[in-house]
């Protein structure tokens, strides 16, 4: 069973701390087989993402095998397995593009959608990122992003869940996995998830989206009263030591 991440910048993304093979050798050091990387289009253009895909494609072929991907966060998605590109006009292209050449799209970090999702990806969609330990904390996911999910299921037909940790930096690096049972190739991994083939776990313990449907997030509640008032403090230039953020980001 091949233990992988989703959603990962490397600094390709504007926001991205770690190189590329810096990533690598940290994931594979974590016992990571594959990761699901999602790097920013606000720092790409079509050169860019040309570059980009240059570069993963001379990753070495041991270790953690790096899926090229990239994260629209005007249109709320992911795209998991880029392995291509044309010249495009604007993002909707690019998107449209990345569909039609068999790429996952995947609605990302639900908790940030502000009203509906745009009309013009819903015949994309793969599936809901349904926990983003980034936003929603490492306790479990929120129940808005199950929701989310249960209704895009109805009007869509089957659409995956995934989790994804939204790393940028080392101590982004959570426990919550996507466990699939194949080759470790990209396009098996890929063809995997898109056919519901795959496990989503925490800390090794079975993950079941469905199960957890209208139940309530007591850890949720806690990450949320966590960040409020840590925004409260940094309005009034107080700014929590490393040492106790860190302590709270790993509980919460």
């Amino acid at each position: 069973m091949l233990q992988g991440i989703a959603h990962a910048h490397s600094t390709h993304s504007y926001d991205g701390r770690l190189g590329l093979r810096e990533l690598q050798t940290l994931l594979s050091d974590a016992k990571i087989d594959f990761c699901l990387m999602s790097e920013h289009v606000e720092s790409l253009d079509y050169e860019k993402i040309v570059a980009m895909l240059a570069d993963y494609a001379a990753l070495p072929p041991d270790g953690c095998l790096m899926i090229p991907g990239i994260e629209i966060d005007d249109l709320h998605i992911l795209i998991y397995g880029v392995t291509a590109i044309q010249p495009y006009g604007n993002i909707e292209e690019l998107a449209a593009q990345m569909f039609r050449r068999g790429s996952l799209i995947f609605v990302s970090h639900p908790v940030k959608v502000r009203g509906k999702l745009p009309e013009a990806i819903l015949p994309w969609l793969s599936g809901v990122e349904i926990w983003n330990t980034r936003y929603d904390g490492r306790s479990a996911p929120r129940p808005w992003n199950l929701k989310l999910w249960a209704e895009l299921e109805r009007g869509r037909g089957l659409l995956q869940p995934l989790v994804g940790v939204d790393f940028h930096m080392s101590s982004d690096l959570s426990q919550v996995r996507v466990e699939v049972d194949c080759e470790k190739e990209s396009g098996a991994i890929l063809e995997a998830i898109a056919a519901g083939r795959h496990r989503l776990s925490n800390g090794g313990k079975t993950l079941d989206p469905a199960r957890l449907l209208g139940a309530p997030s007591f850890g949720t509640f806690v990450f949320d009263f966590v960040v409020a008032v840590n925004r409260g403090l940094t309005k009034l230039q107080f700014r929590m030591p490393r040492v106790l953020k860190r302590a709270v980001k790993k509980i919460v």
